[in-house]
């Protein structure tokens, strides 16, 4: 299980989790509120739902880790 691994994580590691799920949450809420604000002027905006939002991260986030190995 994936709490399991964090049972191993160093006091560091663990922190540098926190903060990268951190910045994902603020990137997350930037986009969503772009979404709004591009509603609220009436601007054709296509909606994705903070799911989306979050696949699109976890997408990125494999590719940069891909990258490090």
């Amino acid at each position: 299980m994936i709490c399991e691994d964090l049972k191993i994580c160093g006091r560091k590691e663990f922190s540098d989790l926190l903060k990268m799920r951190h910045s994902y949450n603020v990137d997350i809420d930037k986009k969503i509120k772009v979404i709004e604000d591009a509603k609220k002027a009436s601007i054709p905006v296509v909606e994705k739902t903070r799911e989306e939002l979050e696949e699109d991260d976890e997408k990125e986030l494999d590719k940069i880790l891909d990258k490090v190995e």
